[in-house]
């Protein structure tokens, strides 16, 4: 997986604009794969109802998603090596977190359909499953809790 290098665009606030507004999220997640499949396993993560403060995203010679769940853990690695350089990727990073809330719903369902087209909607919960991670949205259904 390749990455583009985002750029930050100035306009003035005088200028008209036909264009419509581009969230800073949006871009960043527009120039690069590795971001778009870390924050769609985070959002995966969370629509099979664990909790946010259980999900942590790691950047190093490798990028990813880690679960630490139900005393234990379990690793997604979206990259083996990092497509930039590693100041660049943990900044941008850093950046689209901060931003996450500005991500339009097209570029959420972009990710998620990205994601599952690689993963497929089975591969990760079984995966997760083997581990011995019971999945709350599945232990509330099967116990008949509402989620």
């Amino acid at each position: 997986m390749t990455c583009k290098r985002s750029q930050k665009r100035v306009s003035r606030m005088d200028e008209p604009s036909d264009q419509p507004q581009v969230s800073r999220g949006d871009e960043i997640l527009a120039t690069c794969q590795v971001y778009r499949f870390m924050f769609a396993t985070h959002g995966m993560l969370r629509n099979m109802g664990f909790a946010a403060k259980d999900i942590f995203s790691f950047v190093g010679a490798n990028a990813g998603v880690q679960l630490r769940a139900q005393g234990k853990m379990f690793t997604i690695t979206c990259c083996s090596r990092l497509p930039r350089a590693y100041a660049d990727f943990a900044r941008e990073w850093r950046e689209l977190v901060a931003t996450a809330s500005t991500v339009s719903d097209a570029m959420l369902s972009r990710m998620r359909e990205e994601w599952l087209a690689q993963f497929g909607s089975q591969k990760l919960p079984m995966a997760i499953m083997e581990k011995g991670i019971q999945i709350p949205f599945i232990e509330a259904r099967r116990t008949g809790e509402r989620h």
